[in-house]
């Protein structure tokens, strides 16, 4: 029995496969021929078609055979190729370093761009201090609407080592003002006595309208501090003051360098105390 090896690419034998085809092919010629030459000799009753078939199959067959012999002589002379290396620095160098040459181009291009983004930040940090620069400065001039801050003249008096006034130049409601100094860690200011009130004037302006942290909401005509939450032990009323028409004027406020009682929503400068 010959064996055959296929693959999709058709019939294609391995060396082994060939080997014995060819042998096959070899003892099966001389039956063929000698079968030809018996039927010519003894003339048997045969067709001629018939006979004109096994002529042409023995042909097959020796064309088969020598195909056959051709393709395992190239078997024989197929040998595997191998690259040997023998200095690889040397004989792989140059490729290698043909191959790296774009991510050292990369390299470079990310080399650049990252000392121009440092520039670029270097004088955007030069351009900010300069703006801060002048805008201190422009503060610096316009102190006369911005909060001042005054350290109070008296000496020491009981627990009161120092009393921090900061009077804000923005109008806002009596609420809004005690928010405000909540915000800055105090509360509206108020006096303890004459000399402590005396000091805070000479700070503001005469014809401006200040907000002190005094109030009545709770009980008419009992004014008491925003800061301690006790009745005020000082106050320095102006000619006519308390009004309190309409019982709506809860909130007291410095008017003229002196006090006064007005409604609360009304806005105004105001004293902070800390």
């Amino acid at each position: 029995m010959v064996r055959c090896a296929l693959s999709s690419q058709g019939f294609s034998p391995n060396l082994n496969t060939q080997l014995e085809l060819q042998i096959s092919l070899q003892h099966l010629m001389p039956t063929v021929c000698l079968s030809v030459c018996t039927l010519k000799l003894h003339r048997c009753p045969i067709r001629l078609n018939a006979l004109k078939m096994i002529k042409y199959g023995a042909l097959f067959l020796c064309a088969v055979i020598t195909w056959n012999s051709c393709v395992l002589a190239d078997f024989r002379t197929i040998t595997p190729s191998v690259c040997v290396l023998t200095d690889a620095p040397k004989q792989c160098g140059s490729t290698c370093l043909a191959a790296l040459h774009p991510l050292f181009d990369g390299l470079e291009n990310l080399r650049k761009q990252f000392n121009r983004i440092q520039n670029d930040m270097k004088a955007m940090l030069i351009s900010n201090q300069k703006d801060i620069k002048d805008m201190l400065a422009n503060i610096s001039n316009r102190s006369p609407n911005m909060p001042t801050n005054i350290e109070n003249k008296l000496p020491m008096q009981q627990c009161l080592v120092w009393k921090h006034f900061t009077i804000i130049n923005i109008e806002k409601t009596w609420d809004d003002a005690e928010t405000y100094c909540r915000v800055m860690g105090g509360h509206l200011a108020t006096f303890k006595n004459q000399e402590e009130f005396d000091s805070i004037k000479e700070q503001i302006v005469p014809s401006e309208n200040y907000w002190v942290g005094i109030n009545d909401r709770v009980k008419e005509n009992e004014y008491v501090s925003v800061t301690f939450g006790q009745k005020v032990q000082f106050l320095d009323w102006g000619l006519g003051e308390p009004s309190d028409p309409g019982k709506k004027e809860d909130c007291v406020e410095l008017k003229e360098l002196k006090m006064n009682d007005i409604d609360c929503s009304e806005e105004r400068y105001f004293i902070c105390q800390n």
